[in-house]
């Protein structure tokens, strides 16, 4: 039952609707930057601005996934527990 609850615990409320969030706001933070680019020739971490972009998108989208697999997780542990 140990990993049961553990599942409930990763997918209560406050972590799912703040995965979303963090998700959300990488990806808007990423758009800013590409209306940006014209101003700024390199990131700070030397990558072109387009591929910092890219990868701050992916990272958004990968993270409200994240989200949106422990909401259904938690459809199904709700029952469990």
């Amino acid at each position: 039952m140990e990993f049961i609850e553990f599942l409930h615990t990763i997918s209560s409320k406050p972590i799912v609707v703040g995965l979303a969030i963090l998700g959300a706001v990488c990806v808007t933070f990423a758009r800013l930057i590409g209306r940006f680019k014209n101003r700024i020739v390199k990131s700070s971490i030397g990558l072109p601005v387009h591929h910092f972009e890219n990868r701050v998108v992916r990272l958004g989208y990968i993270i409200m996934a994240m989200s949106v697999t422990l909401f259904i997780i938690a459809g199904f542990v709700s029952d469990l527990v």
